[in-house]
C-alpha cells in the first residue's frame, strides 16, 4: 500500500493503485469519509444517569476502530459524549489512538455501578494496546466500594510501552485513582483524584517520562503517588490526608535505578507516612515546595546518589524534617545539597549530616549562617552543636570558603574566632579554631557566596604572611593584584 498521492511524471499506469491506497486511509470502499470523530448518542447512548450505556459507548469505539485501516496497531480518532450522566456496569474499553472526550467535568460523567470493575481500560485483546490514548473533560465516579476497580487503567498489553495524555479529569470513589504500566511518554494534566481506597496514582511497573501538571490527590487510604519511574517530573502537585506517603517513588530492583526525578513547587501535608518518599535512586531534586507531615518524616531518602533541596519547607511535627539513610540492598544515600528553605523536625532538623552541604538562610530559628557537612565524618564530630547542626558565625559575621579540598574560613562569631593559616611550602591550607588546628581534607568540597563581614580576624602565625593569604584570595578568585 502506497499510502500517497501519485508522484507527477511518475507512477506510469499506477495513478488508480497509488491514489485508492492514499484515499483508503480516510475512506471507506463507498468513497463515504471513515468515522474518525463519532458521538456516543448516534450509537444508542442516552447519559441520564438510569441507562446502562456501556453497549452504546463501546459500539461507538468499536465503529472508530473498525472504520480505520489496521485497528489492532496504529487506529485513531475521536470519541465525544455529550453533557449528562452515562451509567456503565463494565470497563469502557480503549484501543490505541483512541481520544474520549467529554464536555468537562462539571458537564458530562461516567457512573460506574459496578463495585469489581474499572471505569476505563485498555483494551489488552488488541496488540499495542495503550499508545497515543488521550482521556479528557470528564467525571469518573466510582461505586465507592471496598473491592471498586481503578477509575482508569492503562495496561500496554505489550512491551512497546503506553503513551498517554488525561487531561482535566476528576475521579471518586475508586480503589485506586490511575494504574498505568510500562510507560514511554505519559502526562497527567489537571488531575484531581478524591479518597481513593488505595492509591491516587500508581505505576505497575517502570515507567519513563512521565510528567505530572496541577495534580492533587486528597485522602488516599495509603500513598497520594506510587511510582516507579525515569524523568519523572512534578509540577505544581498536591497530596492531603494520605494513610501512607504522599510521594512514594522506588525501584524494582537493586539493579533498576530510577533516575533524574524532579518536584517544582509541589506541596504535601497531614500524611501519615512521608511527605516525599525517595528509595534507590539517583539525581533527585526537590525545589520551592511545602512538606508538612502529621507523623512520618517530611522529607525521606534511603539510597539515593546526588540530591538537592532549595527553597524548601520541610516541618514534621512526629519525625525528622530531612532523613537520610540506605536502602534496602544497602547502598547509602549520598552527594546532597540543601540550599536555603526551612527545615524543622520534632526529633531533629537532619538524622545524619555526613554528606549534605547545607546553604543559606533557615534551618532552626530563622538564623543566618552557613552549614556544612562533609567527608570525612571525623571532621563534622570535631565541629558539631547541640543541634547537631555545624554553625560558623550568625548573621553577617561569617564568610565560609572551600578550597582545593581543603577548607578556608574568614571571619569569626560571638564565640570562636577563625584563623587562615596558610602551610608553607606546599600551598595548601589548614584551619584553625580557639587554637586547634584542623588540616585539610580530601573530602567533597564546595563553594557558596559570600556574607558581608562585620567583624574580621586574620591570623599569620610564624612563618606565614599576609602575603600568603592574599595569594590564597588571588587563586580563589576573590582577589586581583592591580
Amino acid at each position: 500500500m502506497a499510502n500517497r498521492l501519485p508522484t507527477v511524471g511518475g507512477d506510469s499506469g499506477n495513478w488508480g493503485t497509488v491514489l485508492n491506497d492514499f484515499l483508503s486511509v480516510s475512506h471507506d470502499s463507498t468513497g463515504k469519509l471513515k468515522n474518525l470523530f463519532i458521538n456516543v448518542k448516534d450509537y444508542g447512548a442516552v447519559g441520564d444517569g438510569v441507562t446502562d450505556d456501556i453497549a452504546a459507548i463501546q459500539a461507538a469505539i468499536n465503529a472508530l476502530s473498525a472504520g480505520v485501516s489496521g485497528n489492532t496497531t496504529d487506529t485513531t480518532g475521536t470519541v465525544f459524549l455529550p453533557p449528562g450522566k452515562y451509567k456503565i456496569t463494565a470497563p469502557v474499553k480503549l484501543h490505541s489512538g483512541v481520544i474520549l472526550i467529554g464536555s468537562g467535568v462539571d458537564a458530562t460523567a461516567i457512573v460506574n455501578s459496578s463495585t469489581t470493575t474499572d471505569s476505563i481500560q485498555s483494551d489488552t485483546s488488541k496488540t499495542k494496546s495503550a499508545r497515543r490514548i488521550a482521556i479528557r473533560d470528564l467525571y469518573i465516579q466510582g461505586s465507592g466500594a471496598a473491592s471498586a476497580g481503578r477509575a482508569i487503567n492503562l495496561d500496554s498489553g505489550d512491551a512497546s510501552g503506553a503513551s498517554f495524555h488525561i487531561e482535566n479529569v476528576i475521579i471518586s470513589g475508586h480503589y485506586d485513582g490511575i494504574r498505568f504500566n510500562n510507560t514511554v511518554v505519559g502526562v497527567f494534566d489537571n488531575i484531581r483524584i478524591d479518597v481513593p481506597l488505595h492509591d491516587g496514582f500508581v505505576s505497575a511497573g517502570t515507567c519513563n517520562v512521565v510528567t505530572w501538571r496541577n495534580c492533587y490527590v486528597s485522602a488516599a487510604g495509603r500513598h497520594g503517588y506510587y511510582v516507579i519511574g525515569n524523568y519523572c517530573s512534578f509540577v505544581n502537585c498536591a497530596c492531603d490526608s494520605s494513610g501512607g506517603d504522599a510521594y512514594h517513588l522506588y525501584a524494582n530492583s537493586n539493579t533498576d535505578f530510577p533516575s533524574s526525578i524532579s518536584f517544582l513547587t509541589c506541596g504535601a501535608e497531614v500524611t501519615t507516612g512521608a511527605a516525599i518518599y525517595v528509595e534507590h535512586a539517583q539525581n533527585v531534586s526537590i525545589i520551592n515546595g511545602y512538606f508538612n507531615p502529621s507523623v512520618g518524616n517530611a522529607i525521606h531518602l534511603l539510597g539515593v546518589n546526588s540530591w538537592t533541596l532549595q527553597d524548601v519547607t520541610a516541618v514534621s511535627s512526629g519525625g525528622y524534617g530531612v532523613f537520610v539513610g540506605a536502602d534496602a540492598y544497602g547502598n547509602a544515600t549520598v552527594d546532597g545539597v540543601v540550599r536555603g528553605g526551612i527545615i524543622t523536625g520534632s526529633i531533629n532538623q537532619f538524622n545524619n549530616l555526613g554528606n549534605i552541604l547545607i546553604l543559606g538562610r533557615n534551618i532552626t530559628s530563622g538564623q543566618t549562617y552557613l552549614g556544612i557537612g562533609v567527608y570525612p565524618s571525623y571532621l563534622l564530630d570535631l565541629l558539631v552543636t547541640a543541634t547537631n547542626l555545624m554553625r560558623f558565625g550568625k548573621g553577617s559575621d561569617v564568610v565560609t570558603l572551600y578550597y582545593n579540598g581543603g577548607l578556608l574560613f574568614y571571619g569569626q562569631d560571638t564565640n570562636n574566632s577563625f584563623s587562615i593559616m596558610h602551610d608553607a611550602p606546599t600551598g595548601s591550607l589548614s584551619l584553625e579554631v580557639g587554637g586547634v588546628k584542623i588540616a585539610p581534607t580530601s573530602g567533597k568540597v564546595g563553594f557558596y557566596g559570600v556574607t558581608p563581614i562585620t567583624r574580621a580576624v586574620l591570623a599569620t602565625g610564624a612563618g606565614r604572611t599576609v602575603d600568603d593569604v592574599i595569594t590564597a584570595l588571588q587563586n580563589l578568585g576573590l582577589v586581583k593584584q592591580s
